[in-house]
């Protein structure tokens, strides 16, 4: 039996939104990977990579992948936020559903992801997050659940 297409909240939707065909992708804190399963079924990217630091997420990421039989097709990486990873081996970069200071923490540990188009969605500090950022950012959007209103910064890097 095939498995239903993945259905996103409009939070995630909102951020789905930003990624471009040809991009590749790396999702930190991926956590139950529903947004690079949604990517990876639609082909709105040309790849994608999930992130998380701790395993516990990464298992749910991977029972996610594997019930919507994606294996192989969305590499999961145990890893603080972007630390080790190869620069040029990504166009875009979401960081969605953490608080703004641990969104903060990761750009600031690997400066690199602000040459990247940033997709993110700080759960906390979100009305000073891209004043404390230090950039402007090219896009800001709102997503409704409910009586919860989300924020989504977008910036664009050198891509």
């Amino acid at each position: 039996m095939t498995p239903r297409p993945l259905c996103l909240t409009p939070r995630l939707l909102a951020v789905a939104s930003f990624i471009r065909p040809t991009d590749r992708v790396l999702d930190i804190g991926a956590d139950h990977a529903r947004l690079p399963v949604y990517l990876t079924e639609r082909g709105l990217c040309a790849a994608v990579t999930a992130t998380d630091i701790a395993e516990g997420p990464l298992a749910r990421a991977a029972r996610t992948i594997r019930a919507h039989r994606l294996e192989g097709r969305i590499p999961l990486l145990l890893r603080d936020g972007a630390e080790g990873l190869d620069p040029a081996d990504y166009d875009a970069v979401t960081i969605a559903g953490m608080g703004g200071d641990a969104i903060l923490s990761i750009l600031k540990k690997s400066p690199w992801l602000w040459d990247k188009r940033l997709i993110l969605q700080p759960q906390t500090r979100v009305r000073d997050f891209a004043d404390r950022a230090g950039r402007t950012p090219a896009w800001q959007v709102t997503a409704s659940e409910g009586r919860r209103q989300y924020t989504i910064f977008v910036f664009e890097g050198a891509v």
